[in-house]
């Protein structure tokens, strides 16, 4: 009898989502247990970021208690274990691992090795060191075995404290220093197999954003837009998104041109650099656009948190395609209840439906926003501060919620598991206040756009009523029933 794959990593609710809309369910190891995630995962077990192998090790002897099983499970590791191979290594003796091989692994994150295979690529890069330089203001310093930006600060400028530190330097032995690059950061998504390297789209990060109370330089978030979209267009400074070819002199159209064979030379670069690497699967190719050219920073060689936005603009899941691509067939995978895979694009019905907000249908431009846990208010705090378990997430005993006060208690707000495609109001709805702290990721929202003003006007509308509704829960709701949880 096949065995369920299983997903770990610090948290796992969107790639376990992508495997279920590509008709896999899963086995769910994280350090949250979203309300969201539980909706699709088969299980959820809870782990340790300061010790995976110990969560690995805890899962196989659960399995071993329910009896001898013929073959080993299939293990799906998310961020941020592409920082701990010798962990994947161990875990080999006793689980398949389906991600990127070890080795190629170990190459992208040895700054040494990318820097000097990016500049083989024609790639550029910025300068690395380990030694402190002697003009600390124009460099970063970011931690060995940090992920998401966090730990991440100006040479110059002080240590992370807190949360902080502990997320992103858990079992850190120190770090590095690189030129900082200033612009606009971006992340390109590819797909390697067998028949090559494939680039499957190209997404702006947003990164340290005050309205979503991040940490300096963390990663809160993804713009991507519809294959009309140039990516020129993406990355332009000001933040707006314009479709790729309106009229303009024909100066301003060579200089766009320009700036696409820039786009596609760069892409190139990354397919060779993936193909030196041997890289397998779903990965990411992490950047800065200075305004003339995008500067490789990192590879993240695993399923990353833009491959979720695309799925949802394309309408169509990349897990199975990332599954095949590291040598697991879906045959050799327990397949879920009723029809959960791809689904057609629903066309707009008529002149009058269109007026509405029709979450079936892919809109022009689409913002995937994380939300922190911001500072304590008042003396020695400078955000608007979170409220105690009981307003920020309302839940009782035994798995029941009573009738939901906030807009994200509602599960009508959540992702669909009959309509996966569906894009959801909110993401990663915390179950438990214990996993949350001040700096650390709290909530997502996603944001339709039809326009560039408009997008970014309600992201930003959209974090400010998230956290108005967090210090002032509301008892009306759209459903005014139980919830029960434990039957997720």
């Amino acid at each position: 009898m096949p065995t369920p794959l299983h997903i770990a990593g610090y948290s796992v609710r969107a790639a376990a989502w992508s495997a279920w809309r590509g008709g896999v369910p899963c086995v769910a190891i994280d350090c949250f247990g979203d309300r969201d995630l539980r909706r699709v995962a088969c299980r959820w077990h809870r782990a340790d970021p300061s010790d995976w192998a110990s969560a690995l090790d805890t899962v196989m002897q659960r399995r071993q208690i329910c009896g001898p099983r013929s073959t080993p499970p299939v293990l799906c590791w998310m961020a941020p274990l592409e920082n701990h191979p010798d962990v994947l290594e161990r875990a080999a003796a006793k689980w398949r691992i389906a991600g990127c091989p070890l080795e190629a692994v170990r190459r992208v994150r040895d700054p040494h090795w990318l820097a000097s295979t990016a500049a083989r690529c024609g790639i550029a890069f910025p300068e690395t060191v380990h030694e402190p330089p002697e003009d600390p203001g124009a460099w970063l310093f970011k931690p060995l075995r940090g992920g998401g930006g966090m730990g991440v600060r100006l040479a110059g400028g002080r240590a992370p404290r807190g949360a902080e530190t502990a997320w992103a330097n858990g079992l850190d032995t120190g770090g590095l220093f690189q030129r900082y690059v200033p612009g606009v950061p971006g992340s390109a998504v590819f797909l390697a197999d067998r028949d090559g390297v494939r680039l499957l789209g190209w997404t702006r990060q947003l990164v340290g954003e005050a309205f979503a109370c991040a940490p300096p330089f963390a990663y809160c978030g993804t713009v991507a837009a519809r294959p009309t979209i140039a990516p020129p267009r993406l990355f332009e400074n000001s933040g707006a998104v314009s479709p790729s070819r309106p009229s303009r002199p024909r100066r301003e159209s060579r200089r766009w041109q320009s700036r696409s064979r820039t786009w596609d030379a760069f892409a190139r670069g990354v397919q060779r650099l993936a193909r030196e690497a041997g890289l397998r699967g779903l990965f990411g190719a992490d950047f800065v656009f200075d305004g003339e050219r995008p500067w490789l920073v990192e590879i993240n060689p695993r399923y990353t948190a833009a491959v979720e936005v695309l799925e949802l603009l394309h309408r169509r899941s990349y897990f199975p395609a990332h599954l095949k691509a590291v040598g697991v067939e879906m045959g050799e995978l327990p397949r879920p209840p009723g029809d959960c895979g791809q689904r057609p694009e629903r066309p707009v019905r008529t002149r009058t439906a269109a007026r509405t907000p029709d979450r079936h249908v892919p809109p022009p431009l689409l913002a995937k926003v994380v939300l922190f846990v911001a500072p304590p208010a008042g003396p020695g705090g400078d955000g608007p501060g979170v409220p105690g378990d009981d307003v920020a997430v309302p839940h009782g005993s035994r798995g029941r919620t009573a009738v939901p006060r906030t807009p994200w208690d509602a599960p009508e707000s959540w992702a669909d598991p009959d309509d996966p495609f569906r894009i959801p109001a909110f993401a990663d709805v915390p179950a438990d206040s214990a996993a949350q702290f001040p700096g650390g990721p709290w909530m997502t929202v996603f944001v339709r756009g039809d326009s560039p003003a408009a997008l970014w006007d309600d992201v930003r509308r959209r974090a400010r009523d998230a956290y108005s509704a967090l210090r002032h829960p509301t008892a009306p709701t759209p459903s005014g029933i139980l919830i029960d949880e434990a039957s997720k």
